[in-house]
């Protein structure tokens, strides 16, 4: 008998010491949505992705380099992870990885101190915990490519994948050897061939009284149509999160209706011109759908415009949301986060595509040629089922943009993150093991129970 206890001993030590780099065996890995349709608020703000303590992206906004690549990282590298912070109404116990979907890699050592400004923010949003994380992967002895996936751990033991408002996760594919992936792949013919559908704002009251735009609107001082220039312009003065509700439930082009398939029609585009270049340089697009109702953090899609008070066109991949499904209902636009001082926002064109060539395409003839390049367009054949009653939400102002200071770092990284700062490196990985010692006592207990029975 000593002997089969001393065995269990044993398993229960070396369970406890593989718990101490963080592998949680059979763990379930959720969704965020799943977490928030459980019932919980959670928010997630990614600031940055690193290589080898370099920090990538352009103009502090990493999710367009991720994006341009296809979420690819091409190797061989020493380290390479995610940055960022989370808001949970519970407790926020780890933060960790996992590999081609296998068994999630946990540590408490991935979070880091969380400043006031971060807590407040997720206050903000009904968040009572917050919680920053750095989450780094040793890639020395990495071969072949693989997709790693950036996990959260919450106080009542479930484990979720990273994603940020817009529904796009925290996960890219590692390549060891550098081995390449397409970072443009080959739209599908069947989405290239559908036509493009245009909402061209160059008519007063063209769509409706006020063009395109609802009467529901946040800290916007106007909207008017300029009859010069021929687009509607939003007007702004020290506005701070400024939206307006675009209704295209609503709308009708050439007296024929144009239902919007989310299925088709992956992405949007603005021609637009921002006065003021000093204000923010992005916004978002909230969207509700017949299949999802309501605009809020989990139906959202951040965009990113150029800092100067050009024409320019603005791609928007809605279709990176994963609740971007259905047919489209209402939009909810808006067009920067923080306004000092007076910015006039112009809108001249609002147009949906199949895939990001076919926008691209269009937006630059449009840049060289203006008006002259867009077509008569046909409307877009119904689908089967089209929704009758569209459901009303209440707007409520949501940060696009949320200032926060990061972490002091204690070693130098070559890049900044998103608001600028310098990252920092973790410590070395710590298991929860405290589960796994109860577990070796509850066993050496029954043990020795049976042997007082004999």
């Amino acid at each position: 008998m000593k002997k089969v206890l001393s065995i269990l001993i044993a398993m229960a030590i070396a369970v406890s010491i593989f718990g101490m780099f963080g592998l949680v065996a059979g763990a379930e890995i959720m969704d965020k949505d799943d977490i928030i349709d459980d019932g919980d608020t959670v928010v997630v703000l990614w600031d940055h992705t690193e290589v080898d303590g370099a920090v990538l992206g352009t103009d502090g906004f990493p999710i367009d380099y991720m994006l341009a690549h296809n979420f690819f990282v091409a190797g061989p590298s020493e380290v390479f992870g995610v940055a960022g912070w989370v808001g949970c109404t519970q407790d926020i116990v780890a933060f960790g990885y996992c590999v081609d979907g296998g068994e999630p890699v946990m540590s408490e050592d991935y979070k880091f101190p969380t400043q006031q400004d971060v807590i407040n923010a997720a206050m903000t949003f009904g968040c009572e915990y917050a919680s920053r994380f750095r989450i780094l992967v040793d890639a020395t002895a990495l071969e072949g490519t693989h997709k790693y996936s950036f996990l959260c751990q919450i106080g009542d033991g479930r484990i979720f994948k990273l994603s940020i408002s817009d529904g796009t996760e925290l996960e890219f594919m590692y390549s060891a050897d550098g081995t390449p992936l397409d970072p443009t792949p080959t739209p599908d013919p069947g989405e290239s061939s559908a036509p493009m559908i245009m909402f061209r704002l160059d008519e007063e009251g063209k769509y409706a009284e006020d063009g395109i735009f609802g009467t529901q609107r946040n800290n916007i001082e106007s909207i008017e149509f300029d009859a010069g220039k021929k687009c509607y312009v939003i007007h702004m003065e020290n506005a701070s999160d400024p939206s307006v509700v675009m209704l295209f439930t609503m709308l009708s082009l050439d007296n024929d209706n144009y239902i919007i398939d989310a299925a088709t029609y992956k992405y949007m585009q603005l021609g637009i011109r921002v006065s003021n270049p000093d204000a923010d340089t992005g916004g978002q697009i909230y969207f509700q759908t017949d299949e999802y109702a309501g605009f809020d953090e989990a139906k959202a899609v951040v965009f990113k415009f150029q800092p100067n008070d050009d024409v320019q066109f603005v791609n928007i991949n809605m279709g990176r949301n994963k609740k971007w499904n259905g047919i489209l209902l209402d939009t909810r636009l808006d067009p920067l986060g923080m306004c000092n001082g007076i910015c006039d926002f112009e809108v001249y064109y609002i147009a949906f595509f199949p895939n990001e060539q076919a926008a691209n395409d269009f937006g630059q003839s449009w840049l060289a040629q203006g008006d002259e390049i867009i077509p008569t367009l046909a409307p877009t054949p119904e689908p089967t089922e089209t929704p009758t009653n569209a459901p009303t939400a209440e707007v409520t102002p949501v940060p696009t943009e949320i200032a926060t200071e990061e972490v002091k770092p204690t070693e130098q990284a070559t890049g900044k993150s998103s608001d600028g700062k310098n990252g920092v490196n973790p410590g070395v990985i710590i298991g929860i093991i405290a589960g796994v010692v109860v577990i070796a006592i509850v066993v050496a207990a029954i043990v020795i129970s049976k042997k007082k029975k004999k």
